[in-house]
């Protein structure tokens, strides 16, 4: 199956996991259920993050920014998505919780949920264009899958986040948040086809970089630390049991899965890393397609000295012969000439040359009487 063909594929499916983990919370968020099950899958998709961003992306990026920099350009730029995605998530948007007096979730103001749209749209922009820019068949499918798991629980987390601040245009909010991935999947399809050469491996390394920043980010800070992290659930386990006087109150689902979400996550990063040696194998295999062309265009270029040999001797060849007819003619000239000049030496200066004991100064000065007249 060809890059464009799975980009399409990638396009319409992400659009539609999208719809349906945001309609979840709009129809049966309050099935306890469902919301287990989605918080799995929540760290399943979390490992999954975790290995699109260190085994695929950052390599690649790290790899394509190398024959530009001779400078680790890659780790950097994923550093700064990181940074930017926290000085957004955990400086801006807790700030203004904590001005306004709003430190649980579900009172959230609805600046929150805006901005929280932002972040995920401008991270689904760069993810998408991660995938479109992918050359190859078997990277394009790795970073898929990575949004495909993720994409649910991000549409999941964006629409109880706009219900619980007060945003009435849910199903709106959705659609937007829906077409950011498939929209950046268009612009960095679109980027691979106009830019080449060095400017080419810039704009795929950087972006690369960036997203490999923001799923590190998305997978730890998010994902993980709200699935792994339950130190809430635990601590109001634990005050029920004091005050009920009982030591069998049953412990929270979210405590109790701990370990299998732990598994999950695991799952999540060995599947990328074993998609990582096919697509290293893919890559190979394409490196020596490139290595056999490369090949047969030096034995071409070879042949074509030999003619250049060829063509050159044979225009040695009249050189050669130029020259030994000059040499000839030189010779021949050089004899005539040589033996007029000895003519001309007995003949003509025999009569300039004064006796012994003249001068030479009358022969060049006129004489007096010429003066006079």
């Amino acid at each position: 199956m060809s890059p464009l063909a799975i980009k399409i594929i990638a396009g319409l499916s992400i659009f539609g996991i999208a719809i349906v983990g945001g309609m979840i919370p709009i129809l049966v968020a309050k099935q306890q259920a469902s919301r287990r099950y989605l918080s799995l899958g929540n760290a399943l998709a979390g490992g999954i993050f975790l290995g699109v961003g260190f085994v695929h992306l950052l390599p690649e990026a790290d790899e394509a920014l190398r024959n530009v920099v001779d400078y680790p350009l890659a780790p950097l730029l994923a550093a700064l998505g990181v940074g930017l995605l926290l000085l957004i998530d955990r400086v801006v948007l807790e700030g203004r919780n904590s001005m306004l007096g709003q430190e649980d979730e579900r009172t959230r103001p609805p600046f929150y949920a805006f901005v929280l749209l932002i972040v995920l749209s401008v991270h689904s922009i760069i993810a998408g264009m991660a995938l479109g820019l992918q050359p190859e068949a078997a990277a394009a499918l790795v970073v898929m899958l990575g949004i495909l798991f993720h994409k649910g629980s991000a549409a999941f987390a964006l629409i109880v986040t706009a219900h619980s601040a007060g945003n009435r245009k849910l199903w709106q909010t959705l659609w937007l948040f829906s077409v950011m991935t498939p929209l950046g999947i268009v612009f960095g399809t679109v980027a691979g086809q106009v830019f080449e050469g060095r400017t080419a491996l810039i704009f795929e390394g950087s972006f690369n970089a960036i997203a490999a920043g923001t799923f590190i980010y998305v997978a730890v800070m998010d994902v993980l630390d709200a699935e792994m992290s339950r130190e809430r659930d635990r601590i109001a386990h634990y005050v029920r049991s004091s005050l009920m006087g009982e030591d069998d109150v049953p412990m929270p689902e979210q405590d109790r899965d701990r370990g299998l979400k732990f598994a999950l996550v695991m799952i999540g990063i060995s599947t990328m890393a074993v998609m990582g040696l096919w697509h290293q194998h893919s890559h190979l295999g394409h490196s020596h397609g490139d290595d056999g062309h490369a090949h047969a265009h030096e034995e071409g270029q070879h042949d074509d000295h030999a003619h250049d040999e060829d063509a050159g001797h044979d225009e040695d060849g009249d050189d050669h012969a130029h020259d030994e007819g000059d040499e000839a003619g030189h010779d021949d000239h050089d004899e005539a000439g040589h033996e007029d000049h000895d003519d001309h030496d007995h003949e003509d200066h025999a009569s300039t040359v004064p006796p012994p004991g003249e001068s030479r100064v009358p022969a060049l000065l006129p004489e007096a009487g010429a003066l006079a007249v």
